[in-house]
């Protein structure tokens, strides 16, 4: 379906972040697009509308229960590669989360490795803002991100040293929403 010789769109200029599910694969675009189409096909979902000039795929994936992911993932050229960003549109974000992290772990045919991350000086004040939003889907996100800078090292105490946070913590581990109240306790139990 891709061809030999097209070539992913480049990275969008400054400001621009990638999705925490993206990561830089080393071999030719044809092959990560194709790649990445055998491995939706042997997963348990639908595949959608493919571009091949823009390098973009949505999918939505299943899990055992039925629950629904819609899902769009890009391929971008960099200097030295191409990054695989994967996106969660709507839906489960466990089945969003379990379709990544199998691409991840068991890619058909892609070198993987992380993506170069921001400083987790940068990352924390976004994700702050984000937990005092109305919207359930952006406090989901900040509490993911959270707890994703936690696991990659960010120390409990640099999460603790800002103001208030325990508290906004605590109120939401209780929020019945589970993916805002899920990554919360994964949070705290850290802490």
């Amino acid at each position: 379906m891709f061809q030999r010789g097209t070539t992913p769109p480049s990275v969008p200029p400054d400001p621009f972040t990638f999705e925490l599910t993206s990561r830089y694969v080393s071999e030719p675009p044809w092959e990560i697009g194709n790649g990445l189409l055998d491995f939706l096909k042997s997963q348990v979902g639908v595949l959608g509308k493919v571009n091949i000039s823009k390098y973009t795929v949505r999918y939505d994936a299943f899990d055992d229960g039925f629950q629904h992911c819609a899902t769009k993932i890009r391929i971008y050229t960099m200097q030295l590669g191409h990054i695989v960003e994967f996106q969660r549109r709507s839906g489960s974000s466990l089945v969003f989360t379990s379709l990544f992290g199998t691409w991840v772990h068991e890619p058909p045919r892609s070198v993987i490795m992380e993506m170069p991350s921001t400083s987790h000086e940068e990352a924390l004040p976004p994700l702050l803002d984000m937990l005092q939003s109305p919207h359930d889907t952006l406090k989901a996100e900040a509490c993911a991100g959270l707890a994703a800078l936690v696991h990659r090292g960010l120390s409990e105490e640099g999460v603790l040293l800002v103001g208030g946070l325990r508290a906004v913590l605590n109120r939401l581990s209780a929020h019945p929403n589970v993916a805002i109240s899920f990554p919360v306790n994964m949070l705290l139990e850290r802490l």
